[in-house]
């Protein structure tokens, strides 16, 4: 079967300890698989840490309107991580091969009501290197020549 697992963290605090658990989507709840599991959709950019370019999209349907009013309130800036595989059933399905394929920092939160359609779109940007400290991003010691001709 499809296997997903999103978890949204919320900011570390000014200790610098990890952020705690905000909200988790995933198909398997206890090693089991849920046949009710919501809907997801994404659009994941893969390029170099080097090289940031655009912007990745997760799409969750099936999520209550509360849940929805109360993300689109809270969610931004928080971090994700995304995990994408399968798991046991199928049978050329290898569980050990599902893994990480995203980490990064909310950029937008929309939520859509059609109808009776209620989903979550995610807009998911490279994170920084740091939230807490910045010193990763100091000025480097780094000398390019330029010289004429």
């Amino acid at each position: 079967m499809r296997f997903y697992d999103i978890q949204i963290f919320n900011a570390p605090d000014a200790k610098g300890n990890p952020g705690t658990l905000y909200r988790q989507y995933s198909s398997m709840k206890n090693g089991v698989f849920n046949p009710g599991c919501l809907m997801v959709e994404f659009d994941l950019l893969r390029f170099g840490e080097s090289t940031p370019k655009g912007q990745s999209c997760i799409t969750v349907w099936g999520i209550s309107p509360q849940e929805m009013q109360q993300a689109r309130q809270d969610m931004f800036g928080m971090t994700i991580k995304m995990w994408v595989g399968m798991s046991k059933g199928l049978p050329l399905a290898k569980p050990e091969q599902r893994g990480l394929v995203l980490e990064g920092t909310i950029w937008q939160v929309l939520g859509n009501w059609q109808g009776t359609e209620l989903r979550l779109d995610l807009i998911v940007t490279a994170g920084p290197v740091s939230d807490v400290n910045p010193l990763p991003l100091a000025p480097v010691n780094l000398t390019v020549p330029w010289n004429k001709g």
